[in-house]
């Protein structure tokens, strides 16, 4: 009986282990299909790059230029196996429709100009924030980048018109690369601009001359705006043999393919700058993230694999154009063979989407004060009736630098679901002296500590409120700073967002205009009513105060005994469609002018 038991326990985790269940989901014009993950996909990927190790150098250097691809983290890689979204097809939806024979990109009013990184080990930025994050954003903004060049010299884009609308590819690096310029992975970059979004060149200018600087306040506001599209990420497998139309049905849809090589082989190009499986001599070896603009059915002809052949991937380098001598067509630019993409060493490609015409609706500002950015994790939540609702952590690999003296600005308005009004909290952890955090992989703690010294919440959510120049309907501000960190020890900031309640004439017979009936009387004999309707959008009942005021000696100041509690009318609760509240009075005797003069207080208790 014991080993059947055992026997069937062992069948119910193998099928588990197996159950896979392909799903789609149409983006623009495409659909694709995905599937999760396996085990072996992601020891394919540990075999082939490693896993990161830190304080190690991945900016390796070729023939004088930078590179910086980072492998994943363990933690990364174990989030990658639960929710990674592993590419089976991307097919047009319109059936019988084909990619063309011809496509690129680069030739785009979008596209922007060839840039160098120099002497940073950025190319996953520059892959991933130069040119992915300006060509969809210039795309989502009708942008037109035409006219844009780059200014060698100086090493930007050219004129300076277009500092607003080419992204910083250092926006992204000197926040995800642990304070050393050791390179940086993809996964930290994508999560960065799903998180924090991308700023422009004018906001952060790119500087190669140091690595560890953060953005100011106005970086931070501006990024926010030009977020990625969270969970809108996919992995191609490349030997798949749909591989190379899929990538080419994205690339036909204006969809940019971020992979890696080894820089290495840039020597082995032929006249054209092409690289085939025959020139492509180290497939063992990836150190440098590059991006697939466009593709030629036609390129060629030219040899591979003892027969001539047609057929390229166009790619994009970060070495600039015309600049140095690792390219002979001086563009900037180079070609993959077919056959060569599906035998790299890294045989994953990856894509992903812009959040279009996107506007933040709920802001955080936070300030901090602490010498080893790397210790705090910060966390934004929300509790309300449903429960908790916990914001995605706030985990720059920022290593043993200070914050920046400027508000650091994060964008909640993931939280606020269909009423943002509630109770928000700012959780900041400080990572204890010697423990890495996420897990062993991510930096390293300190014994420093330092202050939080302002966590406040601004609300865009109305017509009347407009975040292009910073003018919020109202600011919500924690009361709770300054406040202290402690090592290993998380701390947390309060913070109500609520709307003023609001009073409103009952509407009925009587009270259409006014909160009183009858409207005139004889003095010592009529009894009024008065009623008002209470309204509040957080439905937060009037609890400290409920009340009319009747200045019946016509003083003109409201004395204790002319301060009335009202009662509410019926049993229902839901004040976000108001309530009335009712109180007769006594006769009154008039005196002076014979007008008695009113009001109605309420108070939902709350700041």
């Amino acid at each position: 009986m014991n080993k059947k038991l055992l026997l069937l326990i062992f069948v119910l985790m193998l099928s588990v282990n197996c159950f896979s269940v392909e799903r789609s989901v149409v983006k623009g014009d495409l659909n694709i299909t995905y599937d999760n993950f396996t085990n072996k996909d992601i020891q394919d990927m540990k075999d082939a790059v490693g896993v990161y190790e830190p304080g190690k150098n991945y900016n390796v250097i070729v023939d004088g230029h930078c590179t910086g691809f980072a492998p994943l983290t363990e933690g990364q890689y174990n989030n990658m196996l639960k929710n990674g979204k592993v590419v089976k097809s991307i097919l047009p939806l319109m059936k019988g429709v084909k990619a063309p024979v011809f496509y690129d990109n680069s030739t785009s009013n979008y596209f922007p100009p060839v840039g160098d990184q120099r002497y940073e080990g950025s190319c996953t930025c520059w892959s991933i924030g130069y040119y992915i994050k300006t060509f969809q954003e210039a795309i989502d903004q009708s942008w037109d980048l035409s006219g844009a060049s780059w200014d060698a010299p100086n090493n930007q884009p050219t004129p300076s018109s277009y500092h607003s609308k080419i992204m910083s590819p250092d926006f992204v690096y000197h926040q995800i690369n642990s304070g050393a310029d050791n390179g940086s992975t993809f996964q930290d970059a994508i999560d960065l601009l799903d998180k924090s979004g991308a700023c422009s060149w004018g906001k952060m200018p790119y500087d190669d001359s140091q690595v560890t600087s953060w953005p100011s306040e106005a970086a931070w506001r501006e990024a926010i705006k030009y977020r990625s599209l969270r969970g809108a990420v996919y992995y191609i497998y490349f030997p798949d043999a749909n591989a190379v139309n899929d990538i080419k049905n994205l690339v036909s849809s204006k969809v940019l393919v971020s992979f890696c090589v080894d820089a290495g082989e840039f020597a082995n190009f032929d006249a054209n700058d092409l690289l085939t499986k025959d020139t492509y001599s180290n497939t063992a070896s990836c150190n440098h993230a590059q991006t697939i603009v466009g593709y030629d059915d036609n390129y060629g002809p030219y040899s591979e694999d003892g027969t001539t052949r047609s057929g390229a991937f166009k790619v994009v380098n970060s070495w600039g154009a015309g600049i140095y001598a690792w390219e002979n067509v001086p563009d900037g630019f180079y070609y993959i063979s077919y056959e060569l993409i599906k035998k790299i060493d890294y045989q994953w490609g990856f894509f992903f989407y812009d959040k279009v015409g996107y506007t933040p609706k709920y802001v955080a500002a936070i300030n901090i004060s602490h010498t080893a950015r790397g210790d705090v994790i910060k966390k934004i939540r929300r509790t309300d009736v449903a429960g908790t609702v916990e914001f995605d952590e706030r985990y720059g690999r920022g290593g043993n630098h200070s914050f920046p003296t400027n508000d650091i600005v994060l964008d909640i308005t993931d939280l606020i679901s269909s009423n943002p009004r509630g109770d928000y909290y700012f959780d900041v952890f400080d990572v204890a002296n010697g423990v890495h955090y996420p897990d062993q992989y991510g930096d390293a703690g300190t014994s420093n500590t330092g202050t939080v010294n302002k966590f406040w919440i601004e609300d865009y959510d109305s017509t009347y409120a407009d975040y292009s120049i910073s003018s919020p309907i109202a600011i919500y501000s924690s009361t709770d700073t300054p406040m202290a960190t402690a090592n290993g020890t998380t701390k947390n900031l309060y913070c109500y967002t609520n709307y003023a309640p609001e009073l409103d004439w009952i509407g009925t017979v009587g009270y259409i205009t006014d909160g009183v009936e009858p409207d005139s009387g004889t003095a010592g004999v009529t009894t009024f009513t008065f009623m008002i309707k209470y309204s509040d959008e957080n439905n937060n009942a009037p609890t400290s105060q409920f009340e009319v005021w009747i200045d019946a000696d016509d003083s003109g100041i409201y004395e204790s005994g002319e301060k009335h509690t009202l009662t509410k009318i019926g049993g229902s609760d839901y004040y976000k469609g108001g309530v009335g509240y009712v109180y007769t009075s006594s006769p009154i005797s008039y005196t002076v002018d014979g007008i008695i003069n009113y009001c109605f207080r309420f108070n939902d208790g709350k700041d």
